[in-house]
């Protein structure tokens, strides 16, 4: 039974330049009205990171181009971060009961030669709160979930690709459309098939039960905080997740802890 090693799937990319790549793509939808057929118009943020060797360098150019449109958008490199804002007609809006999705590819190149290239999946949704109700594209939505650990009597905490689409499968025919990933950051299959599927996603970093004593204590919070940066570095880009959380089962009796 496997408790340790690698326990998800491990790629390995060559780069032609090692120092040189794209660190991380964010994808950052925002809805502006409605068309006259009433569906919701879209805009995207997207929002590049670079290694640190990439700064300085004349003739860094970044190519963005999406799975719904011909054309590509070209634009020097200025900094380690590069952050814009495109406009997105045609493309169709993600819902638990209508998941679509699209993709967009970014090309990092140092004149004509391609350094790197992502592609990353996304949904375009919102998620807003009013009075004590969760919106999603504007829609009130009920949360009906469970909580999911990721053990299995036969892989322990691997699971299978299959068994992944099973879970999920079965959660779809409770009648529920949100699921609690307790309690560490989720294995990133799993988050792809949410999308698909149009299961919602609390999503948690590794803690659990943490006393006053934890709470207080400057490497376990800055661990934390750690864990919930990386967690939402990587799983950004996925419309099912829609919160973050930390610190689970903490000493809630307790006046301190609250």
């Amino acid at each position: 039974m496997q408790y340790g090693g690698l326990l998800r799937p491990v790629e390995a990319h060559a780069l032609l330049q090692p120092m040189l790549y794209l660190k991380q793509v964010e994808v950052r939808p925002s809805s502006h009205g409605a068309s006259s057929g009433g569906a919701l118009l879209w805009s995207v943020r997207v929002s590049l990171r670079l290694s640190k060797a990439c700064l300085g360098l004349d003739r860094l150019l970044t190519s963005v181009g999406f799975d719904f449109a011909e054309l590509q958008t070209e634009r020097p490199v200025t900094g380690l971060q590069e952050d814009w804002l495109e406009q997105v007609p045609g493309a169709r809006t993600w819902s638990p009961s209508d998941p679509q999705l699209h993709s967009l590819t970014v090309s990092l190149r140092f004149g004509s030669v391609e350094l790197d290239r992502v592609t990353v999946r996304f949904g375009l949704r919102t998620v807003t709160t009013s009075d004590s109700r969760i919106l999603i594209n504007g829609e009130p939505v009920l949360l009906l979930g469970v909580n999911r650990h990721e053990s299995h009597p036969l892989g322990g905490i691997y699971l299978p690709h299959q068994q992944l689409i099973e879970d999920l499968k079965i959660i779809r025919e409770l009648g529920a459309n949100f699921v609690r990933g307790a309690h560490y950051s989720q294995d990133q299959r799993f988050l792809d098939l949410c999308d698909e599927f149009g299961v919602l996603v609390w999503e948690e970093t590794m803690s659990w039960q943490p006393s006053f004593e934890d709470l207080q204590d400057p490497i376990f919070m800055s661990q934390q905080l750690q864990m919930l940066d990386e967690t939402i570095d990587a799983s950004v880009n996925h419309p099912s997740v829609i919160m973050w959380g930390f610190l689970n089962e903490g000493e809630a009796t307790s006046p301190l802890v609250r």
